[in-house]
């Protein structure tokens, strides 16, 4: 049953995701041919980079600070009203 359900979603994240594996996206013809062509180790090499993860974790880090603000906003307007 579960697998019934997480492969569609999966699939929605693989199509919408920014940073797939907190890295940047490849084009598919590309990765496709490369990861053939390469031994396990360069394709490993070549399979992250760490500017993909450093931007993701900043972006990650910053959208939950802004949410951290908002809630803080939200809360601190209603002990103000009350």
């Amino acid at each position: 049953m579960v697998g019934y359900f997480s492969k569609p979603i999966d699939n929605q994240q693989e199509r919408i995701a920014f940073f797939p594996n907190y890295s940047f996206k490849k084009p598919k013809v590309a990765e496709t041919a490369s990861v053939a062509t390469k031994s396990e180790g360069e394709a490993k090499k070549n399979e992250g980079s760490r500017l993909g993860t450093s931007i993701s974790g900043t972006i990650g880090g910053l959208i939950t600070l802004g949410i951290a603000f908002l809630v803080g906003l939200v809360l601190k307007k209603k002990t103000l009203t009350a």
